[in-house]
């Protein structure tokens, strides 16, 4: 295989990153809309099951289905549980969150990922980088408000999945030296159909149910029937998941975790116009000005690059 340029490879990642949340953010706008009616371990079911053929079609013209027997598999494996349960906690926040407020709380997972990727992958991170990333964890506790009596304890979920979501993005960077994004893709898909189908028997029938919150409902209430509609966008869902986690994972793969993370704030563009769209949702001002220091810390991380001992 011919090697590519460490700088083109940086550009492929940052592309591959901005492709991939922008697919996903189509599949938010379904699974805000079905949330009130179906439970989360429902549509990830459905979604696992229609990407699947998909990211069968991936590794076959990527590179060849028999790269799916690897020695890696158990961390490749591990990797899919850590992710499962980083967008489990995030689909939950949607039925009670604006859908703004929740991908911007997600936004803390772009400062998680430059951390970490200087303390696991001994990627260069300065002191002045480490005080804007702190700086950014500040951006988050603007949008939480903790103590001002408006806050709702799903406001933390998105805040759990983004940390979760960097040690699984952090695994792809060390997995992509040997692996496929695709193969990373399909393993991935098949955690979530196994963790999905195991979140259904265990709040089968359960108590929780009867609590009247939207993520204790999403969470818990019972399978139902789709109407043909709600069936049509969930199956939709599967192609939209195998693109989105393909993107994603070969972004982690072939850029610096720390240099591609800050453009999962595009992210934001799609949210801000979703929600907009489609709920009439505004941002409210600590939201807004949560997202700048976000924004603006993250950016810092980003263009800093490696002035910084």
């Amino acid at each position: 295989m011919t090697a590519i340029a460490p700088g083109r490879r940086q550009l492929q990642g940052i592309l591959s990153l901005c492709v991939g949340v922008f697919v996903f953010s189509l599949q938010d706008i379904v699974i805000k809309r079905v949330s009130g009616d179906y439970p989360v371990h429902e549509v990830m079911v459905i979604r696992s099951l229609a990407a699947m053929p998909f990211l069968l079609a991936i590794v076959h013209f990527e590179v060849g289905l028999r790269a799916l027997r690897t020695s890696k598999v158990g961390l490749i494996l591990a990797r899919g549980s850590i992710l499962i349960l980083s967008y489990t906690l995030y689909y939950l926040g949607f039925p009670a969150l604006p859908l703004a407020a929740a991908v911007s709380l997600w936004f803390i997972a772009p400062l998680v990922i430059a951390g970490l990727a200087g303390l696991l992958l001994r990627e260069r991170i300065g002191v002045r980088r480490w005080i804007a990333i702190m700086v950014g964890f500040s951006g988050v506790l603007v949008i939480l408000r903790p103590g001002s009596g408006v806050l709702d304890p799903a406001a933390i979920l998105p805040v759990v999945a983004a940390i979760a979501y960097a040690f699984g993005q952090i695994l792809a960077r060390r997995l992509g030296e040997t692996q496929r994004a695709s193969v990373l893709a399909f393993y991935q898909n098949v955690m979530f159909f196994s963790g999905a189908a195991l979140m259904a028997l265990v709040f089968r029938d359960s108590e929780l149910a009867g609590i009247d919150h939207p993520t204790i409902g999403f969470l818990a209430r019972p399978w139902a029937v789709p109407t043909m509609i709600d069936l049509v966008m969930l199956l939709a869902c599967g192609p939209i998941a195998a693109c989105g986690v393909y993107f994603l994972t070969n972004a982690y793969r072939m850029g610096e975790a720390n240099v591609v993370a800050p453009f999962e704030y595009t992210g934001m563009i799609w949210a801000a116009t979703w929600g907009f769209a489609f709920w009439g949702e505004v941002p409210s001002v600590h939201t807004a000005v949560g997202v700048a220091i976000l924004l603006g810390a993250g950016l810092y991380v980003m263009h800093s690059g490696r002035k910084d001992a």
